[in-house]
């Protein structure tokens, strides 16, 4: 692929939409068994940049939101600042399920995105799906939950003296309740759990 999209990439039309509302851009997206996945992300990018430039266009990802609402930023596994450099780009978008990118993140552990994505000032880490659930509802696992909790502390609480503290979720788990309180003393972080 790394000699063949550079090479083919200028005669495929990248706007053009199958009866699923997804563009080739899209579809290489979901190729995740692809060997060497970030590669070919980077490489299709860059091919399809270079084909908006030489149609006196500008990437437009809007052009590429399928009939499910999913953008490529809900699909993308990894690289996910392929797309972070583009200044109209709505990173809080909801899909038909009303799940934000970040949301799919969590879900699927997706850490590398999430890491690079929760750094951008532009994406809401709270914002809230139609059942009024949170990225934070859909992480099942520890290490992406940690990325998040840590992010909403920094986000949410005031630094008074070095030190910040905050109820980050309140959590039903197997018919028992639990709050979840972080901390952070001078970049050292704490987590305890209330049941």
């Amino acid at each position: 692929y790394k000699e063949i999209i550079p090479k083919v990439g200028f005669l495929i039309n990248w706007l053009e939409k199958d009866l699923n509302g997804q563009t080739p851009l899209f579809s290489v997206c979901r190729s995740y068994d692809t060997p060497k996945y970030p590669e070919m992300i980077r490489s299709v990018f860059d091919t399809v940049d270079k084909w908006y430039t030489q149609n006196n266009s500008q990437f437009d990802y809007e052009d590429h939101i399928d009939n499910r609402g999913n953008t490529l930023l809900h699909i993308l596994n990894s690289q996910v600042d392929v797309l972070l450099k583009y200044q109209r780009i709505n990173l809080n978008e909801s899909n038909r399920k009303s799940y934000t990118p970040l949301m799919i993140y969590a879900k699927y552990n997706r850490a590398e995105n999430i890491e690079k994505i929760i750094q951008d000032e532009r994406v809401n880490i709270l914002k809230p799906d139609k059942n009024n659930f949170t990225c934070m509802d859909q992480s099942k696992n520890e290490q992406v939950s940690e990325l998040l909790e840590q992010q909403i502390l920094l986000k949410n609480s005031p630094l008074v003296s070095g030190k910040q503290i905050g109820v980050i979720r309140i959590k039903l788990e197997n018919n028992e309740w639990s709050i979840v309180i972080r901390g952070q003393i001078d970049g050292t972080y704490y987590t305890t759990t209330h049941s």
